[in-house]
């Protein structure tokens, strides 16, 4: 479990080649936690697609995953700066985005 936002972000960098085990690593981190580690970091636009696509690729087949993606997604709209991090959004993010809501 990552301690800091660069912790995340590390930790990301080493999974991000396989989307499934990096949805296994976000799905296991409290939501909670998610909104301490970027609660004065930004989440880089980069980082928000990929756990975008994790969670809609893997995360909303079964009702626990469906239930974790909607407080994952609340709790990183808590996240500094979200709304410039909405707005590097390319439209396969915004279906992303939408279709997890």
């Amino acid at each position: 479990m990552p301690k800091t936002a660069a912790g995340f972000e590390a930790d990301f960098n080493s999974l991000k080649k396989d989307l499934p085990t990096f949805y296994s690593y976000v799905h296991n981190i409290p939501t909670e936690t998610v909104s301490q580690l970027f609660k004065n970091q930004e989440i880089s636009a980069e980082l928000f697609a990929a756990i975008l696509k994790a969670v809609n690729d893997h995360g909303l087949s079964e009702g626990e995953g469906i239930i974790h993606a909607g407080k994952l997604i609340a709790a990183l709209g808590k996240c500094n700066n979200f709304d410039m991090t909405l707005m590097f959004m390319d439209s396969k993010e915004k279906k992303d985005l939408v279709n997890i809501i």
